[in-house]
């Protein structure tokens, strides 16, 4: 018994240490960018956050892509981009509002330096949950 509660101790802090080196890697990048749902980093709520860490020492303009796929209305079908610019050395970012009635597939993609992320999922009205 006491080998079991041993193992699990090391187990668990060799997966604390592999999940804090990779955190640290994460923020020596220049340019980190995420795409989630509402203000909490999930995948699933209202809304849609972009979020860019620039860690550099001049702005960094984010360009942002926005599909909108209704599955019910097709000619409610409608494609939005825009940027918008990130400041050195602190985190920035754009708040989406999804609160179009309806169900829609929804693609999103922002391009930051040479960093790009891409999400996909379904919104029903308000609710966004992302899928990848």
């Amino acid at each position: 018994m006491k080998r079991k509660i041993i193992g699990v101790i090391v187990c668990t802090l060799f997966l604390i240490t592999t999940v804090s080196l990779t955190e640290a890697s994460k923020l020596n990048d220049d340019v980190d960018v995420n795409i989630y749902a509402s203000f909490f980093g999930n995948d699933i709520g209202f809304g849609i956050t972009v979020e860019i860490m620039n860690n550099k020492s001049e702005n960094v303009t984010v360009f942002v892509n926005l599909s909108f796929d209704y599955l019910l209305r097709n000619n409610w079908d409608y494609t939005y981009d825009y940027n918008f610019t990130a400041p050195p050395k602190i985190r920035s970012g754009s708040r989406i509002n999804t609160r179009m009635r309806g169900i829609k597939l929804i693609s999103i993609t922002a391009e930051a330096e040479d960093k790009t992320i891409s999400r996909q999922g379904i919104a029903i009205s308000k609710l966004m949950i992302f899928t990848e």
